[in-house]
């Protein structure tokens, strides 16, 4: 099995670009958090596959903000583009 979807695909003036990418990324954050807080209660651990991943995300966070910042001072649309592809592994 293989499916593939475009999940965005537009230009965007930047604060809607911030809207659309922070969403996501809160979203994943908000995941791994609670993953965190699972493994956490249940086993005693910390989960470090998340605790890794949230930090990626938060880094990924703050080089968006630049490249929003940059584009808005700029007077720049942005072109936004994410493809999810699910397949069996």
């Amino acid at each position: 099995m293989n499916y593939t979807t475009n999940l965005i695909n537009g230009s965007f003036e930047p604060e809607n670009a911030g809207k659309i990418l922070f969403a996501l990324i809160n979203s994943k954050i908000n995941y791994h958090n609670l993953e965190t807080l699972t493994v956490r209660v249940q086993q005693g651990l910390n989960d470090e596959k998340s605790l890794k991943r949230i930090e990626e995300l938060n880094n990924s966070q703050v080089e968006i903000m630049k490249i929003l910042e940059e584009a808005k001072r700029n007077n720049k649309l942005l072109k936004v583009s994410s493809t999810i592809t699910i397949e069996y592994e």
